[in-house]
């Protein structure tokens, strides 16, 4: 995985404390099961961790994307990058616990 990659968990990390309620559950769900996100539209990721469309945009912002789909693209890179076959079993072990 290259270090562009690893520093999107990073800066997600790194701002945590600063941001809102909302926006920390994204940034949980994000943490957790970026693979998933990667592949939700706003809509459906605010869906799922309980926040508008709206706070995903801003938490978008907040990661200094330019909008969400920038994101989005980050993301499906980071998976793309990072996942390897065993990786991916592990994931899939965790997604059924």
């Amino acid at each position: 995985m290259n270090d562009e990659h690893k520093d999107l968990i990073r800066t997600i990390q790194k701002i945590y404390p600063r941001l809102s309620k909302g926006q920390k559950l994204i940034a949980e769900f994000i943490s957790n099961n970026y693979d998933k996100a990667a592949f939700m539209t706003a809509s459906k990721l605010g869906i799922k961790v309980g926040v508008s469309e709206s706070t995903v945009v801003r938490f978008a912002n907040t990661l200094g994307y330019d909008g969400y789909p920038k994101l989005q693209r980050e993301l499906q890179e980071l998976i793309k990058t990072k996942l390897t076959t065993v990786q991916r079993l592990e994931m899939s072990k965790g997604l059924f616990q």
